[in-house]
């Protein structure tokens, strides 16, 4: 009966810590993880598709992302195509170690399929991937066992933010062509000399470079042919005379972009100054020449002495932008530039009034 006794009070001590091991295992809410290097193949990787296998991306420089992958979606996650990944080694946090902040815990040997002890606080890291040593890790493809050292590098188990990830994407250089039209007029000191001023249109050329710092900030210049092209009346004798005058100019944009939106459609606004030179002059009507040959006609060239082939002044605008792929975008643009130049020397002044407006493909590298 004692013999009986003992045995029954063993059991249920044994039935006793098996339960309270079991309470603290699921209570601890330890999940089993893969730390990856993912080497993206393209900028920007939908984060929706990534959050479907449950991946945590950690740190980001460029195309090159560490990154948590749930055990149990690895191997799906590893054959869908979206990055390429290079395994480092099995982990086991909890869901509040993941969201935490950077750690500098080390971590310890595991091999697969063995948890940590029961109630550590301490999460286990990835292992240093850099090692030279081409058999540590645990190859995934061929079901090796992990080996792997303890490493003395601080390690982060904190998650980029939505954001943080978004300028990375951003991050860049970018080139393209936006193509359009412009109108243009003066600003006249004497009107009374020259009779009347009229806005004209003309062709908006820009091929457009800069660098994106994050999704938000950027810098924009280029090489830049705008017309700016304006039509002039004069009374003589009582007959009004009309003139047509186009003129070319090649400018320099520098501008601060800043833009608002989210990963498919951005609006921008556009701040900076610009300089530029006054290319080719056509005069078609009624020709005044302060060196003779006025009359009707047309006459090409510079007045040397009387134009001001120098143009500088400031420049705004605001724009639409459609992400068409992770390296394209389409943009649609209006400009307005200032010039503080006059084109014409004594006896009067004039300052050109322009606005452009273009639409066209940028590429982000």
């Amino acid at each position: 009966m004692k013999k009986l006794i003992v045995v029954t009070l063993a059991c249920l001590a044994v039935c006793g810590v098996w339960a309270q091991n079991a309470g603290t295992l699921g209570a601890s809410d330890v999940k089993e993880y893969v730390s990856v290097v993912l080497t993206m193949g393209a900028k920007e990787v939908p984060q929706d598709s990534l959050a479907r296998y449950g991946v945590l991306v950690q740190t980001r420089n460029g195309r090159m992302a560490t990154a948590l992958v749930p055990v149990d979606n690895y191997e799906t996650f590893l054959h869908s195509g979206l990055v390429q990944v290079q395994p480092s080694t099995r982990v086991f946090l909890r869901d509040s170690q993941v969201s935490s902040q950077p750690a500098t815990k080390h971590c310890e040997n595991h091999t697969a399929g063995v948890r940590p002890d029961e109630g550590r606080d301490e999460p286990h890291a990835a292992a240093d991937m850099r090692s030279d040593d081409p058999h540590r890790g645990h190859d995934m493809h061929r079901g090796h066992p992990y080996d792997h050292e303890a490493t003395d590098r601080p390690v982060r188990h904190g998650r980029l933010s939505a954001d943080q990830i978004a300028d990375e994407d951003a991050r860049g250089c970018f080139f393209g062509l936006l193509l359009g039209g412009s109108r243009n007029w003066e600003l006249v000191d004497n009107a009374a000399q020259a009779g009347y001023w009229y806005v004209d249109q003309g062709l908006n050329l820009d091929v457009r470079t800069g660098y994106q710092f994050n999704q938000n900030v950027g810098f924009i210049t280029g090489l830049q042919l705008l017309s700016k092209n304006y039509s002039t009346d004069v009374d003589i004798d009582n007959i009004y005379y009309e003139t047509r005058h186009s003129n070319l100019y090649l400018q320099l944009p520098l501008l601060a972009d800043f833009s608002l939106g989210n990963e498919a459609v951005r609006i921008h606004l556009a701040l900076g100054g610009y300089a530029g030179l006054w290319c080719s002059q056509l005069r078609n009507g009624y020709v005044y020449s302060p060196s003779g040959n006025t009359g009707i006609g047309w006459k090409r060239g510079f007045e040397e002495g009387y134009d001001q082939r120098f143009d500088a002044g400031l420049t705004g605008g605001v724009g639409l932008s459609f992400q068409l792929t992770p390296y394209w975008q389409l943009r649609f643009e209006g400009n307005y530039y200032y010039s503080l130049i006059s084109n014409k020397q004594d006896p009067y002044k004039q300052y050109n009034r322009t606005t452009a407006f273009g639409m066209g493909l940028t590429y982000h590298f």
